[in-house]
């Protein structure tokens, strides 16, 4: 990926993702869609995902996805397992 915003596509089976990153600041937004194929057609979501790093060194992905204007926001937070 690059996150120059340039568009990166990754295709999963029936799954495509096309997204496009850049920097705001110290957060990384990753913005596009997600298509996935189906038997009665294509179902399309945009999603959003924005990474910081919070307190503590604690790496914070919230996730966005819109299907059918219905948003729905997850948030996830990684702490680094010491070895």
């Amino acid at each position: 990926p690059t996150f120059d915003s340039a568009e990166n596509v990754n295709v999963n089976g029936r799954t495509t993702l096309k997204t496009k990153s850049r920097w705001e600041g110290n957060r990384l937004v990753t913005e596009g869609t997600q298509t996935v194929a189906t038997q009665s057609g294509e179902i399309t979501a945009t999603v959003r995902e924005v990474r910081t790093v919070g307190e503590e060194g604690l790496l914070v992905v919230e996730t966005t996805r819109t299907s059918s204007g219905n948003p729905s926001t997850t948030k996830q937070v990684y702490r680094r397992k010491d070895a």
